[in-house]
């Protein structure tokens, strides 16, 4: 049996943790497009017309707050109490009051 040479060996692995590194970086891109973009594309909804956002919804069930959609809109409401992307503190206590009004109103 033919070894395989040092160099050879080293440049294989640098480029296979190259690939990984790049792969890596796309899928954390797609997971923070998918999960926190989303939730701001939904909070925008929610806010712009006061009702839950058509992703939210069952197939033929009409846009309002049901159980299911207030359970995500707690949810919701959890994330923005969490996220650091907020102007300030004032606005986040201005979105919070205004999800926590429309979970008061449709209960």
């Amino acid at each position: 049996m033919t070894s395989i040479p040092l160099g050879i060996s080293l440049l294989v692995a640098v480029v296979g943790l190259a690939v990984i590194m790049v792969v890596s970086s796309f899928y954390y891109r797609w997971i923070l497009e998918r999960s926190l973009f989303t939730q701001l594309k939904d909070l925008d909804e929610i806010r712009t017309n006061g009702l839950p956002p058509a992703r939210w919804l069952r197939k033929g069930h009409p846009p309002v707050w049901d159980k299911y959609t207030l359970r995500r809109l707690k949810g919701l409401r959890r994330f923005v109490k969490r996220t650091r992307m907020v102007e300030s503190e004032d606005t986040r206590a201005l979105v919070i009051e205004e999800l926590n009004q429309i979970i008061a109103s449709n209960r």
